[in-house]
């Protein structure tokens, strides 16, 4: 398959830790993810772009992450990068000249993390670009190369120009970003829409709308599963009985928050406690992690992807 590892459009939740033979691309079409890279945890947004280099240890950090909808792609990149780099080279199909491939390897190896918010160029091109590519037409894999080169270019662009970005973004949607941003460790309180909105200072239609586009849930139901993953924290990391994790968490009492748990993650609170495995961890060394192999990496999209 040339340069290209492996593409698709892909339900996904749960990954373990595991690094690639290449670069990878994903752009999150729909939901909200935790992910780890090197031990650093980001949240993925609706709307966000994520990039891994090759030496890179990334996967999900907790158990139970929603399922999310994503546009994904792994390339190759030549050369064996075992430890992290300065720069990285580009296969020859993307056609960049010498100077354009320094000076973006430059920029993904210096980037200070892993998800940006996508420009409306990529929000079109990237599935346009993962469809092309999985055309067995020599024309269109040709596009999907051209593709893949303006959607390096765009994030590139992105990642230098942050603070310009930034500065741009509209007020409400600044507010209700760090609101959210801070909302799983205020979840105890009893937050009710017009709270929400007063705290945002953006009306309450307006709060909806972004955080739908945030997290793809309204923010009552946002809010519950920020409380079932503080829960679910709890029961893993601490003694407290289950009625202080429910209360401790903004549950109004120990029955319904046994309710909303089991809803939430299929298990009682007590069943999850007892039956918990430390699956995912953040400080693993990443030399105990093997690269995935190409076999490996195609049979994990087809898993994901959606038909």
């Amino acid at each position: 398959m040339d340069d290209i590892i492996s593409c698709g459009h892909l339900k996904i939740g749960d990954l373990g830790l595991h690094k690639n033979r290449g670069m990878e691309l994903t752009y999150v079409s729909r939901g909200r993810m935790e992910w780890v890279v090197d031990g650093r945890i980001e949240v993925v947004q609706q709307g966000d772009i994520f990039f891994t280099l090759p030496w890179q240890l990334h996967g999900s950090p907790v158990l139970e992450q929603p399922v999310n909808e994503a546009w994904h792609l792994l390339f190759t990149i030549p050369g064996d990068y075992t430890k992290p780099r300065r720069s990285i080279n580009f296969p020859k199909s993307l056609g960049l000249t010498r100077e354009e491939s320094v000076q973006m390897s430059r920029v993904f190896c210096n980037a200070t993390r892993n998800a940006w918010r996508a420009s409306p160029h990529i929000k079109k091109l990237f599935p346009w670009m993962v469809e092309e590519l999985e055309s067995r037409r020599a024309l269109s894999r040709a596009n999907g190369f051209s593709l893949l080169r303006v959607i390096l270019v765009e994030l590139s662009r992105l990642i230098v120009s942050e603070p310009e970005t930034v500065m741009e973004a509209l007020d409400s949607e600044r507010r209700v970003r760090a609101f959210l941003d801070v909302l799983y460790e205020r979840c105890d309180e009893e937050w009710t829409l017009q709270q929400m909105s007063e705290c945002c200072q953006v009306q309450r239609t307006r709060l909806s709308e972004l955080v739908r586009q945030f997290t793809a849930y309204s923010p009552m139901t946002y809010l519950t599963r920020l409380r079932v993953a503080r829960a679910r924290n709890l029961l893993r990391n601490s003694e407290n009985t289950i009625t202080e994790i429910a209360l401790s968490c903004g549950f109004s009492s120990s029955q319904y928050f046994a309710n909303v748990f089991r809803r939430c993650v299929g298990q009682t609170p007590s069943a999850y406690r007892e039956g918990y495995e430390d699956l995912y961890q953040l400080e693993v060394d990443s030399r105990s992690i093997p690269w995935r192999t190409l076999k490996q990496e195609r049979e994990r999209v087809a898993e994901f992807r959606i038909r």
